[in-house]
């Protein structure tokens, strides 16, 4: 396919929406990119530390940038506001941003997650700055259902849980399953299911009110662990992993 060259270094971050592209890269910055097909170049914007990793809305413009430094709320390429390290109190680990653009959640070391509201171009601390308590180690990913109905979370020590998004409590646990961290997940597109990725090689694909014991697994997907995890449509899955493969499963409902 065609190539151009949008950034200084890594790629960190990748979001499609409306036929434009927003990416977040190892050198320092957020590019908005209007029309990929013709290789243009698009806007970019400094960041404040290096970024980590971005989730951007799909109902709206906006996304959040876990950096070195703390979280950054963006439109586009514009920075619309930053959250500190030490504001916050802790280094955010990962962070996703609700479809509608309205909520974010911040993972943090150790195991909690902070849950914010957006207003016009801040984040203020929402379930009155109480953190959701649930894993032990540090959470590493966190996505939020396309509906907005649930979060979804992934830590060091291979746990999965489902939050009710509105509520912020505990929707479904014991999602034990993996034998390594949790390196990446992905909703369906109908927010029925729930894909995850690990080390150890394996994707589980988890129905949202269904008994873990009912999941499917599929099993060494990925020498070397399971880097990224996305859905084609309803039936399929493409999974990517430290092998250097990208592999398509058809998942049955």
């Amino acid at each position: 396919g065609n190539a151009m060259r949008a950034h200084g270094n890594a790629v960190v971050g990748l979001a499609s929406r409306a036929g434009a592209l927003v990416s977040a890269a190892m050198d320092d910055t957020v590019r908005m990119t209007a029309a990929p097909d013709e290789g243009a170049e698009g806007e970019s914007s400094a960041t404040d530390g290096q970024p980590k990793t971005l989730s951007a809305a799909t109902n709206a413009s906006v996304s959040i940038v876990v950096t070195t430094s703390g979280v950054s709320l963006f439109d586009g390429s514009k920075q619309l506001s930053h959250l500190g390290s030490d504001a916050m109190g802790f280094e955010p680990t990962c962070a996703a941003i609700s479809p509608d653009g309205s909520a974010v959640a911040i993972g943090s070391p150790g195991g909690k997650i902070y849950a914010y509201e957006r207003t016009g171009d801040t984040l203020s601390p929402a379930n009155e700055g109480k953190p959701l308590e649930r894993h032990t180690a540090d959470v590493t990913q966190l996505a939020y259902s396309p509906d907005g109905a649930i979060l979804a979370s992934g830590d060091a020590k291979r746990e999965v849980v489902m939050w009710d998004a509105a509520k912020l409590e505990l929707k479904q646990t014991r999602m034990v399953y993996h034998t390594a961290r949790i390196t990446a997940m992905a909703w369906s597109p109908d927010s029925t299911r729930l894909a995850t990725g690990s080390l150890d090689m394996s994707v589980i694909v988890w129905k949202v009110g269904v008994l873990p014991t009912k999941r499917k697994t599929i099993s060494r997907a990925h020498h070397g662990g399971v880097q990224a995890i996305t859905w084609l449509d309803a039936n399929r899955l493409v999974s990517g992993g430290a092998d250097a493969c990208l592999r398509v499963w058809k998942v049955d409902e």
